[in-house]
């Protein structure tokens, strides 16, 4: 097997941006999921509930995101924040310290998405643990849905999409690493 593409996700549930390296952190894949869109109650909101998420485009560089949207102009956001408001965010079970960036960021995606939306960070002094059942037992993560890293094999998916009536791309399950050669599911 080897490691054929590298993805990291700024904004949960936002566009993947495909990178040559990968820095890694203590939670993860640097600027992975660090970011995150939170409704008025503090509760992460992602594509399976508002699938209108997909059509954000991002770009990264220069230690900036460039985000758009059909019904908007481009914002420019940092990749991390040094400070912010602080406040408690909610995704999946886990409540945790976030920051609130610029509330001119959270007008900008409230528009484009026509619902009320914050864009919130985690600082490095947030900490969100992993399942300890299924990882070590101090292991951190970010805004992921549970853990640190997704890997998939290329040959997984291609096992699944010669069952469906319709393929899926790698994508729609959003890895921070893809890996070919092997048989399917080997990466497990």
């Amino acid at each position: 097997m080897r490691i054929s593409s590298l993805y990291v996700h700024p904004i949960k549930s936002l566009v993947s941006v495909t990178v040559q390296e990968m820095v890694t952190t203590d939670r993860g894949a640097r600027h992975d999921r660090r970011w995150m869109l939170v409704d008025a109650q503090g509760r992460f909101i992602t594509q399976r509930e508002h699938p209108e998420l997909v059509r954000f485009s991002l770009e990264v560089g220069n230690e900036r995101m460039v985000i758009g949207h059909p019904k908007a102009s481009t914002i420019e956001v940092p990749l991390a924040l040094d400070k912010g408001t602080e406040l408690r965010v909610q995704v999946w079970s886990s409540k945790v310290k976030a920051w609130q960036g610029d509330p001119a960021w959270d007008r900008w995606f409230s528009e484009a998405l026509a619902t009320d939306v914050r864009l919130v960070y985690m600082p490095d002094m947030s900490e969100r643990r992993v399942n300890w059942y299924y990882a070590k037992r101090k292991a951190l993560t970010a805004f992921t849905d549970g853990y640190p890293y997704l890997v998939i094999g290329q040959a997984s998916l291609d096992d699944l999409n010669a069952r469906l009536s319709t393929p899926v791309p790698m994508d729609r399950f959003r890895p921070n690493i893809v890996v070919s050669g092997g048989e399917a599911f080997a990466e497990d």
